[in-house]
This record gives structure tokens, C-alpha cells and sequence, in this order.
């Protein structure tokens, strides 16, 4: 779904299904691919002006939390 988001260049959509996956690996344990997901939609997110900024910035910092990365989850 992804790729066929990045195809047709929808980025609303492109920014739900990166954060979904972002989401999901997080919840693996996976902090590393869920980071790069969250930093994507991140960048989509600000170049589209998407409400979703707040949601992502949010997973961000749980992200950092759960790597016992104080410093950058308060930021």
C-alpha cells in the first residue's frame, strides 16, 4: 500500500501508512526501523502542512523514551 501511495504521490496516505508501520515496530521492539518511519512521515508531514505533525512528534518522543533516550524525549 505504501508503494502504490509513493507511486500515485498521495502523501496523506503515504504519511498514514509510514506511521502505522512506524507504530507497529515500535511495538516489536524494532526502535530502529520505527524511528526511520516516524522521521519520514515527519518530513512529508511538515512539507504538506499535515495536522498529523503532533501525532508523529508524539511517537517520536515515545520512541526516544523507550531507548532510555531522556534528552531527545523531552525535545
Amino acid at each position: 500500500a505504501l508503494s502504490v501511495a509513493v507511486k500515485i504521490n498521495q502523501k496523506h496516505k503515504q504519511l498514514e501508512y509510514l506511521v502505522n508501520i512506524g507504530d507497529t515496530y515500535l511495538k516489536m521492539g524494532k526502535f530502529t526501523d520505527a524511528n526511520e518511519r516516524y522521521n519520514r512521515a515527519l518530513q512529508i508531514s511538515q512539507s504538506v502542512g499535515a495536522s498529523s505533525t503532533c501525532k508523529i512528534l508524539n511517537s517520536l518522543g515515545l520512541l526516544a523514551k523507550k531507548c532510555s533516550d531522556y534528552d531527545k524525549a523531552l525535545n
